[in-house]
Parts: structure tokens; sequence; C-alpha cells
């Protein structure tokens, strides 16, 4: 008898001596697991992991129970094959610790996210695209999560594979090819994978699920690239193959938060602006995942073009589940040559890609801080930690998760010698969303703002926020500036300042109007322009 807990992955291994000519392509193992009430059945699909150390094949299937008591498992593979077809019983004990699950979709709710115990999920991330490839190539990842993770992240956009998109910018920590599949980038085997890599990325799901952060699982990226920019090599069927295996390798980990089909994906097949065939590859391959992931983990689209909204692309795809937007952030410096340390219009963008639907909606990139020596690519360059700071103030006061990207661990560089200043902006942030204000009480609410400074179009006007009984507001200064919020009653509130840059709070005073200015900066304490940046909030006095 197998044993294992409830909300703990449980790993069983079926090995045959039998021959099989392409264990990949010719033999397929799935297991049927059925409790002894009759009342919940799941069937998991199984993946070719090698050969044992007696040189047999090695099939796993990887469950996530969640429902405690006798279950009947019974494996089988197609064609048969002696030691890949049997029947057995699992006990299953209810965890003793608090599980949380699988993260969760909720498009009742303001802020979106949950997990399967009902606790609400605020998701702070930051894009290390190859953070597998790095770990299997002997880097440190397990320090730069912890690194990440006391910083306040709790959500990484991590690609499945590695290849290089920038030529003239090589991985410095590459040391080993990084290919996939079978055979080469240059003869490569589509109908085989390589399983010493995988086996270094389940290394990483399970560094993630110890601390309880989660990955945006990227399958495809990125497009423009080899194999997916070639069709006539990667076949449907190769595409198919490749996102079952994935499934059924990572599916039951918990760290396993949100299913990506591709990074820009209107990419596809290989062009360099948007076309209407994307979409309905998109939706195709969002089908191809929804019913193959036995755990239903949520599906989101990442996009690249600005003019055409996702809500009205996607809309109508009933597997999508997020809108992982991208920011107009490169054309915002390069066409329209405005200051980045500003971050306009992120807000207005993420608002314009989400429209009135109820799907969730993340903001998943809105650029990169450039790090010190950590040197990638030119544009990246303009952006700095003033950008990375209000890109989240601005991402968060519109109720919107927001996930940054820095040039030490985004892609090419994986270190931490040089880590981007902004950085250290996250974990203030975390903490006023978390323990100032309880986020997910908190909307946005513009009409809070009776009067205002500033200019929406040049991004210097003020963003507002409260709770369902305007006991609890807050406005985010991006700016100085000053306004007068639409309340009642100043003298059942108090109020304080939190200055954004060194997560220094203000003495909280008792208000005697609604009307606020931003507080003067101490010039002895900074010379930089930009360090103008303040957010107020309001408590009503019990």
């Amino acid at each position: 008898m197998r044993t294992g807990q409830t909300g703990r992955l449980l790993e069983i291994s079926l090995e045959t001596g039998e021959t099989i000519g392409n264990p990949f392509w010719d033999c397929n193992v799935s297991a049927r697991f059925v409790h002894e009430s009759g009342q919940s059945e799941q069937v998991v699909e199984g993946f070719y992991d090698g050969r044992n150390e007696q040189g047999q094949h090695r099939y796993k299937v990887r469950w996530m129970p969640q429902l405690a008591g006798s279950w009947t498992c019974e494996a089988n593979s197609h064609p048969q094959h002696e030691g890949l077809n049997q029947r057995f019983d699992v006990q299953i004990e209810e965890s003793p610790e608090s599980i949380r699950g699988f993260l969760r979709t909720a498009p009742e709710r303001d802020w979106k996210f949950v997990f399967d115990n009902d606790e609400p999920a605020f998701l702070l991330g930051d894009t290390q695209y190859n953070l597998f490839g790095a770990h299997y190539n002997g880097v440190d990842v397990a320090a730069i999560l912890d690194h990440r993770q006391a910083q306040g992240v709790n959500y990484i956009r991590a690609r499945a594979q590695v290849s290089p998109h920038h030529p003239d910018i090589r991985n410095t920590w590459q040391t080993r090819d990084c290919w996939p599949w079978g055979g080469s980038a240059q003869w490569p085997d589509f109908t085989k994978l390589n399983v010493g890599y995988f086996q270094a990325v389940d290394e990483v799901m399970a560094m993630l699920a110890e601390r309880g952060i989660g990955t945006e699982f990227i399958l495809e990226a990125w497009m423009l690239e080899f194999p997916f920019n070639d069709r006539g090599q990667f076949l449907p069927e190769h595409e198919e193959l490749w996102v079952n295996y994935l499934i059924a390798r990572y599916a039951a980990y918990p760290s396993l938060f949100v299913w990506c089909p591709s990074n820009e994906y209107e990419f596809y097949p290989g062009k360099a602006a948007y076309h209407k065939e994307a979409d309905r590859w998109f939706k195709k391959l969002a089908k191809l995942i929804k019913s193959s992931d036995p755990y239903k983990h949520p599906i989101g689209a990442h996009q690249w073009y600005q003019k055409v909204a996702l809500h009205e692309r996607l809309g109508d795809c009933e597997e999508l589940d997020v809108y992982l937007v991208q920011s107009d952030w490169i054309l915002e410096v390069q066409k329209f040559n405005h200051n980045p340390a500003l971050c306009m219009w992120i807000d207005q963008q993420i608002r314009f890609h989400a429209g009135s639907s109820a799907k969730a909606v993340m903001c998943s990139e809105f650029g990169y801080e450039k790090s010190g020596s950590a040197f990638t690519i030119d544009v990246h360059e303009l952006f700095d930690h003033h950008h990375t700071r209000r890109g989240q103030w601005r991402a968060g006061f519109s109720g919107f998760p927001v996930v940054h990207g820095f040039n030490n661990t985004w892609g090419p560089n994986m270190t931490l010698e040089t880590d981007s200043i902004g950085s250290a902006y996250l974990p203030i942030y975390r903490t006023f969303m978390t323990e100032d204000v309880r986020y997910t009480e908190m909307v946005r609410q513009p009409e809070l703002l009776r009067s205002r400074s500033g200019d929406d179009d040049m991004g210097t006007a003020p963003l507002s926020m409260a709770n369902g009984d305007l006991a609890v507001a807050a406005v985010y200064f991006p700016v100085a500036g000053s306004c007068e919020l639409a309340l009642d009653e100043p003298s059942r509130y108090s109020f304080y300042w939190l200055n954004p840059r060194t997560g220094q709070r203000s003495e909280p005073a008792n208000c005697d109007t609604f009307y606020f200015a931003t507080p003067a900066v101490d010039a002895t304490n900074t010379s930089d322009e930009h360090d103008s940046d303040w957010v107020l909030c309001l408590k009503k006095q019990v």
C-alpha cells in the first residue's frame, strides 16, 4: 500500500524492462485514482523520467491528493508493458498542517486571487526567465530566491526552456547546453525530451514550494525564437507532446501558480505584429492545457501589442483566467520620449486591457531596472529605481498585482552582486498593502478625490483607494502635490504619511480638514528631484 497526506505531492514510479523504441513518443502512461466513497475520481497522466539503476525504463505519476481516505489507483500503459500496468491501494491521511492548496482566480472578489483554502493571495512578483536553466548550470538559485523572498516576492515569472534571444548578450551564467528536447538546436528531435534538464527543473519547483513561492510557468518563449518560429519543424504534434509532458511533470506542484502558454503570444508563428491567427492559436493551446491539467490551474495571456485590448481579443476564451498585462514601457521612452522615472500610464494601460471583464488581471511586465554593471539591453539602462517604485504603487493603487524585473536576475544575468536599487522598495510596498491596510478590502476609488493636483496624461495625478465603508482610505502621490478628499467629518479620522523610498511613517495625527499637501522633502537627505512621491493613509477612529 502507498501512503500520503492531503496537500502533499505523491510520486509513484513505474518501471519496465521491456523494449520501448522511443519511451516519450511510443508509450503513454496514466493513473486513475478512485476514492472509497465513490464520489471522487481523478485521472493523472504520467511522464517518462529516464532509466533506473537497473537500466529499466522509468515512468512517474505525480498526484496531489486533496481528500483523505482510502483510494484505489489503477495505472495503465498504452501499448501495455509489463510493470507499467498495476493496481494498488493508496491511504491518504489528513495533513496535520494547514494546507492552502493551489492558487485560484476569484472573479467575484476585488483582488481576484485566492488559494484553495480561501486564503487571499497578495502576489508580488519578479521576472527570472532563466531560473530553471541557471540552476541546471550550477547557479545558487536558492540564495536568489531567499533574497527575493526577504524583499517580499512570492511570484516568479520563469520560462520552461532557455535559448539565446539576444545574440550580442550571452548568458553570463551558462556553462552547458540547455536544449530541453532531443538532439540539438541544429539537429532537433522534438519527439524526445532532455530528462536531465527537467530533473533540475524539478529541484527548482521543490525549492519554490518549500518557500511558499509560486511560478508563472511560461510554456513557450520567445515566439521569435527557434523552434517556436518554425512550425514546419515544430509540428502541432510536437507542441502537444511538449505541453502534455510539462503538465504531467509539474501540475501537481503547489508552486505552480499560473500556466502562461506563451510570453508575448501574438508573435506566433514568428511574426512581429499582432494578427488574429495568434488569437486562434492561443485559444487552441488554452483548451489543450485546461483539458490536460487535472488540477485546472489558472491560465494567463501575456501580450506585447498595445492597440487592441486583451479583453477584445480573448474575452470569449472560457479557458483563460488571467490577463497578464505588459505595459507600453518601451514606447514610453523611445517614441514619446517621456521620463521613465514617472512610470506614467501603467495604471491606464492595465485598465485598457482589462476592460470590464471579470477575469483576473495582473501587471506582469512594465520594464527592467538597470543594475550597476549587470548590463543586458540598451533600453534597460533608461529605467531606474524610481520607475520600479512608482510602477508598483500605481499598479497596486489600481487594484492589480505587479511583477518586477531587474537586470541582474531577469535573464542573461543571475547574480546578487549588483542588485538593483529599486528592489529595496518592494518590502515597503508589501508591508503597507498587507499590514497598514487590508488590501483585500481596498478598491480603486478615483471619486474619493474631490479635487487634486497633477495631470493624468503626464503621470503626475494622485491615485486613491478605500475600503467599502470608507473607514480606511489612501492616496498615492507620484509627485509632490495636494488633494481634497470627499469624506465626511474630519474629526473622526486620523492620518499619517508614508515615505515610499525609506518606509518611514509620520506620527499619526487627527484630521481637522480633508485637504492635504505632501510633506516637503528634506534637501539635506536627497538631491534627487524624483524623490518626491508620498503615500497618505487615513483611518477612521473607533
